[in-house]
Parts: structure tokens; C-alpha cells; sequence
């Protein structure tokens, strides 16, 4: 997907469901047996990562030795982080799978970053990266006047 598309696929989103078993249920394949720890804020933006690693692995079907499966979700410094199983390439041509393995990788990143440009409680968008006593947290201007205490990290003294 190209990032006109993902951006495109990300503007004027309203937050889909919060509950990550509407992503269980829609794509048991790819969370069978995933530790999924990400905020309610963020499931549109997985769903949307996970619906285009579907359709890349649809298109890649016969190059691939089974598909692999998200590990983990995660926030992690205020970031997403969405790890896979490793990727097995029918083909011997090591240049041919690595290929395939940063195609996918490079697919995984850029929903990464678009998710990661999400507030993490209400799923709106612009959003920023704050801080609260050390801890990294993604949030909306909204989300972000409920706590006091809450600094972007572009304003702490830290970050100077």
C-alpha cells in the first residue's frame, strides 16, 4: 500500500470497535496465538495493518511455505509494535525471500507509523507523543487536557 493510499485509508476515520476480538474474529489466521496489548485507540489502525498483510500474503500465497503470524501487539515507548512469525519462502533464492521478508516488513512499518500518529485512547488523529512521570504515551490535544501532569515531550525540559 502505498502511503497516499494508507494516508487516505487513515483520514477522517471514526474509531472502529476497541474490542481486539472483533480483530480476533476477523483474522484468526494471523492472531492465533498473539499476546495483543495495544491500547483501544489503535484497533481501526490494526485492523486496517491487519487487513493489508492479509491481502499481501493472499497475493504472495505461492511463494510462501504457509503463512507466518503476528507474535505480538504491542504499545511499547509510546509506539506500536506488531511482531511476525518468521517468514518461509518456497523459493531457494535467498535474494528472491529477502525481497519478500522486506516487502512485508516495509508493509508492517508504515502502518506502524500511522498507528503510532493515533491517540491511543480515543483513536483520533493529529496526535503526539506525551509524557507522564517517564512513561511515553501517545494522545490527542483531548486526551491529553484530562491529566494535568501529561507534557508533550517536544515541551519537556528533558527534551531540550
Amino acid at each position: 500500500m502505498t502511503r497516499m493510499r494508507l494516508r487516505k485509508a487513515w483520514a477522517g476515520m471514526a474509531p472502529r470497535m476497541s474490542d481486539p476480538q472483533y480483530l480476533f474474529d476477523q483474522y484468526p489466521e494471523l492472531l492465533a496465538g498473539c499476546m495483543y496489548e495495544a491500547p483501544p485507540g489503535w484497533t481501526h489502525g490494526i485492523d486496517q495493518a491487519l487487513a493489508d498483510v492479509h491481502q499481501w500474503l493472499t497475493e504472495h500465497d505461492d511463494l510462501l511455505e504457509g503463512w507466518p503470524h503476528f507474535v505480538q501487539i504491542k504499545e511499547k515507548f509510546g509506539s506500536a509494535r506488531l511482531y511476525l512469525s518468521p517468514l518461509a519462502c518456497v523459493s531457494e533464492d535467498r535474494q528472491e525471500a529477502s525481497a519478500l521478508f522486506f516487502e512485508l516488513e516495509d508493509l508492517i512499518g508504515r502502518h506502524e507509523q500511522a498507528i503510532g500518529q493515533t491517540c491511543q485512547t480515543c483513536g483520533a488523529r493529529p496526535s503526539e507523543l506525551c509524557t507522564r512521570h517517564g512513561w511515553l504515551s501517545t494522545l490527542c490535544p483531548a486526551c491529553k487536557s484530562k491529566d494535568p501532569e501529561m507534557t508533550y515531550v517536544s515541551e519537556s525540559p528533558d527534551s531540550q
